[in-house]
């Protein structure tokens, strides 16, 4: 089970952003408002698991800081038996 993701400078984050994803039940729901950034974390796993090019956030594109590399760092549960 996925807990949680840590996205560094990926489209609508900037910087290093803790999102939690599950209060430790086995639901898990992305609620609020257009443009919050709902779409980016789903996106970002998406990359993440199928290894796919990371887009970088609006901000650092605009600037032309081309060092900045997005980063995503999901936090996994393994249940042990």
């Amino acid at each position: 089970m996925i807990l949680s993701v840590i996205l560094r400078y990926v489209k609508t984050y900037k910087g290093i952003n803790y999102i939690p994803l599950t209060d430790g039940s086995n639901f898990c729901g992305l609620v609020g408002d257009n443009g919050v950034g709902k779409s980016s974390v789903l996106e970002a796993l998406d990359c993440f698991f199928n290894v796919k090019t990371l887009n970088l956030n609006i901000a650092t594109k605009r600037s032309g800081i081309a060092e900045t590399k997005p980063h995503v760092l999901p936090i996994i549960f393994v249940k042990k038996n």
